[in-house]
Protein backbone atom coordinates (compact mmCIF):
# COMPACT_ATOMS: atom_id res chain seq x y z
CA UNK A 1 0.00 0.00 0.00
CA UNK A 2 1.10 3.19 -0.06
CA UNK A 3 1.85 5.78 2.07
CA UNK A 4 -0.66 9.49 3.10
CA UNK A 5 1.86 11.74 4.64
CA UNK A 6 0.42 14.60 6.93
CA UNK A 7 2.16 17.13 8.05
CA UNK A 8 2.51 18.54 11.09
CA UNK A 9 4.42 21.56 12.22
CA UNK A 10 8.16 21.15 13.90
CA UNK A 11 8.90 21.40 17.29
CA UNK A 12 11.55 24.34 18.37
CA UNK A 13 14.15 23.96 15.43
CA UNK A 14 14.92 20.71 13.68
CA UNK A 15 13.42 17.76 15.02
CA UNK A 16 15.64 15.31 16.89
CA UNK A 17 12.97 12.92 18.27
CA UNK A 18 9.73 11.02 17.83
CA UNK A 19 7.15 8.57 19.43
CA UNK A 20 3.60 7.85 19.12
CA UNK A 21 1.91 6.25 22.17
CA UNK A 22 0.46 3.09 22.13
CA UNK A 23 -3.26 3.71 21.24
CA UNK A 24 -2.07 6.25 18.08
CA UNK A 25 -3.55 8.84 19.79
CA UNK A 26 -0.82 11.17 20.88
CA UNK A 27 2.67 11.64 19.16
CA UNK A 28 5.45 13.52 20.28
CA UNK A 29 8.68 15.48 18.87
CA UNK A 30 11.86 17.30 20.26
CA UNK A 31 13.42 20.29 18.96
CA UNK A 32 16.59 21.72 18.75
CA UNK A 33 18.24 25.05 17.67
CA UNK A 34 20.31 24.79 14.00
CA UNK A 35 21.67 28.04 13.62
CA UNK A 36 23.21 31.02 15.00
CA UNK A 37 19.76 33.08 15.09
CA UNK A 38 18.16 30.69 17.33
CA UNK A 39 20.53 29.06 19.35
CA UNK A 40 18.92 30.60 22.38
CA UNK A 41 15.72 28.96 21.89
CA UNK A 42 14.56 26.30 24.79
CA UNK A 43 14.72 22.88 23.82
CA UNK A 44 11.13 21.93 23.70
CA UNK A 45 8.68 18.60 23.49
CA UNK A 46 5.45 18.96 21.90
CA UNK A 47 3.07 16.98 22.14
CA UNK A 48 -0.22 16.90 19.81
CA UNK A 49 -3.49 14.84 19.85
CA UNK A 50 -3.08 12.74 16.60
CA UNK A 51 -7.34 12.80 16.29
CA UNK A 52 -7.65 16.03 15.92
CA UNK A 53 -4.02 17.64 15.20
CA UNK A 54 -4.49 20.10 18.02
CA UNK A 55 -1.01 21.04 20.74
CA UNK A 56 -1.59 19.02 23.73
CA UNK A 57 1.09 19.88 25.55
CA UNK A 58 4.35 21.80 25.40
CA UNK A 59 7.13 20.72 27.73
CA UNK A 60 10.89 22.80 28.26
CA UNK A 61 13.32 20.29 29.07
CA UNK A 62 16.69 21.07 30.42
CA UNK A 63 18.99 19.77 28.17
CA UNK A 64 20.32 20.77 25.08
CA UNK A 65 18.80 18.24 22.77
CA UNK A 66 16.38 15.65 23.54
CA UNK A 67 17.73 12.21 21.25
CA UNK A 68 14.98 10.16 22.12
CA UNK A 69 11.42 9.99 23.39
CA UNK A 70 8.71 7.51 24.25
CA UNK A 71 6.09 7.18 25.51
CA UNK A 72 5.27 4.27 28.59
CA UNK A 73 2.79 1.18 26.97
CA UNK A 74 0.09 3.03 29.29
CA UNK A 75 0.47 6.26 27.53
CA UNK A 76 1.20 7.90 31.10
CA UNK A 77 5.05 8.55 31.04
CA UNK A 78 7.12 10.01 28.46
CA UNK A 79 10.38 9.46 28.66
CA UNK A 80 13.06 12.20 27.43
CA UNK A 81 16.64 11.16 26.84
CA UNK A 82 19.15 13.76 26.13
CA UNK A 83 22.47 12.77 24.24
CA UNK A 84 24.27 12.59 27.07
CA UNK A 85 22.52 9.54 29.00
CA UNK A 86 20.05 12.07 30.81
CA UNK A 87 16.28 10.66 31.76
CA UNK A 88 13.59 13.24 32.46
CA UNK A 89 10.31 11.68 32.69
CA UNK A 90 7.14 13.55 32.23
CA UNK A 91 3.06 13.06 32.53
CA UNK A 92 2.41 13.78 29.38
CA UNK A 93 -1.51 14.53 30.15
CA UNK A 94 -0.29 16.83 33.26
CA UNK A 95 2.75 18.46 31.69
CA UNK A 96 4.31 17.44 34.98
CA UNK A 97 7.94 16.65 35.34
CA UNK A 98 8.08 13.51 37.46
CA UNK A 99 11.86 12.58 37.67
CA UNK A 100 14.89 13.98 36.14
CA UNK A 101 17.79 11.51 36.49
CA UNK A 102 21.39 12.18 35.05
CA UNK A 103 24.15 9.80 33.86
CA UNK A 104 22.49 6.98 33.14
CA UNK A 105 25.31 4.91 31.05
CA UNK A 106 27.88 6.71 33.12
CA UNK A 107 28.09 5.53 36.44
CA UNK A 108 24.51 5.22 37.72
CA UNK A 109 23.66 2.19 34.96
CA UNK A 110 27.08 1.36 33.91
CA UNK A 111 29.90 2.11 31.46
CA UNK A 112 29.69 2.91 27.77
CA UNK A 113 27.20 4.92 25.72
CA UNK A 114 23.52 5.28 25.45
CA UNK A 115 21.44 4.64 22.05
CA UNK A 116 18.42 3.34 22.44
CA UNK A 117 15.65 2.02 24.92
CA UNK A 118 12.39 0.44 25.49
CA UNK A 119 10.07 -0.03 27.89
CA UNK A 120 9.05 -4.00 29.28
CA UNK A 121 6.29 -5.50 29.70
CA UNK A 122 6.95 -4.81 33.49
CA UNK A 123 7.16 -1.40 32.88
CA UNK A 124 10.94 -0.96 33.55
CA UNK A 125 13.42 0.09 30.91
CA UNK A 126 16.12 -2.09 28.30
CA UNK A 127 18.64 0.17 27.87
CA UNK A 128 21.45 -0.56 24.69
CA UNK A 129 24.51 0.76 23.66
CA UNK A 130 28.41 0.53 23.24
CA UNK A 131 28.47 -1.68 26.67
CA UNK A 132 25.19 -3.90 25.55
CA UNK A 133 21.80 -4.40 27.03
CA UNK A 134 21.16 -3.04 30.79
CA UNK A 135 17.87 -3.81 32.60
CA UNK A 136 16.48 -0.85 34.61
CA UNK A 137 14.27 -0.35 36.85
CA UNK A 138 12.19 3.11 36.03
CA UNK A 139 11.43 4.31 39.58
CA UNK A 140 14.82 4.24 41.02
CA UNK A 141 17.40 4.22 37.68
CA UNK A 142 19.45 1.24 38.77
CA UNK A 143 20.42 -1.81 36.65
CA UNK A 144 19.06 -4.68 37.59
CA UNK A 145 20.56 -7.06 34.64
CA UNK A 146 23.02 -6.38 32.12
CA UNK A 147 24.09 -8.50 28.67
CA UNK A 148 26.91 -7.61 26.08
CA UNK A 149 26.06 -6.96 23.04
CA UNK A 150 26.14 -8.87 19.70
CA UNK A 151 29.74 -10.41 19.55
CA UNK A 152 30.96 -7.99 22.26
CA UNK A 153 30.18 -4.97 19.88
CA UNK A 154 27.24 -3.51 21.57
CA UNK A 155 23.77 -2.20 20.07
CA UNK A 156 22.17 0.38 18.37
CA UNK A 157 18.62 0.46 18.54
CA UNK A 158 16.38 -1.88 20.83
CA UNK A 159 12.29 -2.56 20.73
CA UNK A 160 10.75 -4.59 23.20
CA UNK A 161 7.58 -6.70 23.34
CA UNK A 162 4.76 -5.71 25.09
CA UNK A 163 3.08 -9.18 26.02
CA UNK A 164 6.49 -11.17 26.54
CA UNK A 165 9.96 -10.79 27.56
CA UNK A 166 11.43 -10.69 23.97
CA UNK A 167 13.26 -7.80 22.00
CA UNK A 168 14.50 -6.90 18.88
CA UNK A 169 18.10 -5.57 18.39
CA UNK A 170 19.97 -3.66 15.91
CA UNK A 171 23.70 -3.65 15.23
CA UNK A 172 26.02 -0.52 15.89
CA UNK A 173 28.84 -1.72 13.47
CA UNK A 174 26.25 -4.12 10.91
CA UNK A 175 22.82 -4.46 9.71
CA UNK A 176 21.92 -7.13 11.58
CA UNK A 177 18.69 -7.82 13.46
CA UNK A 178 18.56 -10.15 16.20
CA UNK A 179 15.48 -11.12 17.93
CA UNK A 180 16.23 -12.49 21.85
CA UNK A 181 14.64 -14.22 25.08
CA UNK A 182 15.54 -11.07 27.63
CA UNK A 183 15.37 -13.64 30.28
CA UNK A 184 17.91 -15.64 29.84
CA UNK A 185 20.14 -13.67 26.40
CA UNK A 186 19.63 -16.39 24.21
CA UNK A 187 19.41 -15.49 20.70
CA UNK A 188 16.39 -16.34 18.75
CA UNK A 189 16.89 -15.42 15.20
CA UNK A 190 18.58 -12.74 13.52
CA UNK A 191 18.51 -11.80 9.80
CA UNK A 192 20.19 -8.68 7.63
CA UNK A 193 18.25 -5.09 7.31
CA UNK A 194 19.19 -2.79 4.28
CA UNK A 195 21.95 0.02 5.13
CA UNK A 196 25.16 -0.23 7.06
CA UNK A 197 23.84 -0.28 10.31
CA UNK A 198 20.28 -0.69 12.11
CA UNK A 199 19.86 2.84 13.64
CA UNK A 200 16.34 2.62 14.81
CA UNK A 201 13.80 -0.82 15.02
CA UNK A 202 10.19 -0.33 16.16
CA UNK A 203 7.69 -3.48 17.13
CA UNK A 204 3.85 -3.44 16.84
CA UNK A 205 1.41 -4.08 19.83
CA UNK A 206 1.19 -7.72 18.53
CA UNK A 207 4.82 -8.20 17.99
CA UNK A 208 3.39 -9.10 14.03
CA UNK A 209 5.10 -6.49 12.67
CA UNK A 210 8.43 -4.21 13.12
CA UNK A 211 10.21 -1.05 10.99
CA UNK A 212 14.21 -1.01 10.76
CA UNK A 213 15.58 1.56 9.58
CA UNK A 214 19.08 3.03 8.47
CA UNK A 215 20.28 6.63 7.27
CA UNK A 216 16.73 7.22 5.86
CA UNK A 217 15.77 4.48 4.26
CA UNK A 218 13.16 2.36 6.20
CA UNK A 219 11.86 -1.40 6.66
CA UNK A 220 8.85 -3.22 7.23
CA UNK A 221 8.78 -6.46 8.05
CA UNK A 222 6.72 -9.52 9.11
CA UNK A 223 8.00 -11.53 11.92
CA UNK A 224 5.66 -14.23 11.25
CA UNK A 225 7.85 -15.67 8.99
CA UNK A 226 10.97 -17.44 9.73
CA UNK A 227 13.26 -16.19 8.49
CA UNK A 228 11.18 -12.34 8.98
CA UNK A 229 10.64 -11.16 4.96
CA UNK A 230 10.39 -7.11 4.30
CA UNK A 231 6.85 -6.19 3.31
CA UNK A 232 7.68 -2.82 2.46
CA UNK A 233 10.69 -0.22 1.79
CA UNK A 234 11.17 3.14 1.19
CA UNK A 235 12.24 6.05 1.70
CA UNK A 236 11.75 8.95 4.06
CA UNK A 237 10.18 12.18 2.31
CA UNK A 238 13.32 14.22 2.41
CA UNK A 239 16.81 12.94 1.48
CA UNK A 240 17.85 16.07 3.26
CA UNK A 241 21.02 14.73 5.53
CA UNK A 242 20.58 15.85 8.99
CA UNK A 243 21.51 14.95 12.42
CA UNK A 244 17.64 13.23 12.86
CA UNK A 245 17.89 10.35 10.87
CA UNK A 246 16.83 8.21 13.46
CA UNK A 247 13.45 9.96 14.14
CA UNK A 248 10.67 7.35 13.78
CA UNK A 249 7.47 6.05 15.51
CA UNK A 250 5.48 3.30 14.79
CA UNK A 251 1.55 2.94 16.74
CA UNK A 252 1.50 -0.64 18.71
CA UNK A 253 -0.82 -1.50 15.71
CA UNK A 254 1.37 -0.87 12.72
CA UNK A 255 -1.32 1.57 11.41
CA UNK A 256 0.77 4.81 11.56
CA UNK A 257 4.17 5.77 11.31
CA UNK A 258 5.76 9.20 12.38
CA UNK A 259 9.02 10.36 10.59
CA UNK A 260 11.11 13.79 10.76
CA UNK A 261 13.72 15.74 8.55
CA UNK A 262 13.21 19.08 9.63
CA UNK A 263 9.63 18.50 10.25
CA UNK A 264 7.57 15.79 11.40
CA UNK A 265 5.76 13.71 8.99
CA UNK A 266 2.64 11.48 9.77
CA UNK A 267 2.59 7.91 7.34
CA UNK A 268 -0.37 6.06 7.52
CA UNK A 269 0.47 2.73 6.16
Amino acid sequence: AGLAATLFHPANGAVTAAAMSADGRFGAAAGRSIGEWDRERVPQVVVWDLTDRSVSRVLDVSFDIVAQLRFSPDGARLLARSESGQFQIWNPSTGELAHDFGGIGFGVVGDGQVRDFDFLPSGDLVVVGSAGAQFVDVDTFRMTAKWPGRDGGGFRSVAAFRDRLEILTGGSASPVVSLWNAGDASRMQEWQASGSRVDVIRVTESGDIALTGSSGRYQIWDLRDSPSVPLQQFARASQNRTYDHRVAALSRDGAALLLATNQADDYRL
